[in-house]
């Protein structure tokens, strides 16, 4: 008995348990915000850095520079935007 409080969270109220994106290194308070968050298209730019094997940008870091992404990937749309 008791064993399974070890394994996954399980038995722990919901206020104990910590809400993250690993991804894009980020804890969140509330259920909602977090759910939301995987909707956010920062949260879509940080999976494919991770594809990528580049580190993650933070919110502000994305923010000011929303083209980030296509700088550090492959030029796939360089020439149709000359």
């Amino acid at each position: 008995g008791g064993g399974n409080t070890a394994r996954g969270g399980i038995g722990r109220p919901a206020s104990a348990r910590k809400l993250r994106c690993n991804s894009c290194d980020v804890d969140f308070s509330d259920t909602k915000e977090h759910r939301e968050h995987f909707k956010a298209d920062w949260h879509r730019v940080n999976l494919k850095r991770k594809v990528d094997g580049l580190p993650a940008v933070t919110q502000e870091e994305y923010e000011a520079d929303p083209l980030l992404l296509l700088d550090e990937r492959s030029n796939d749309l360089g020439d149709y935007c000359k």
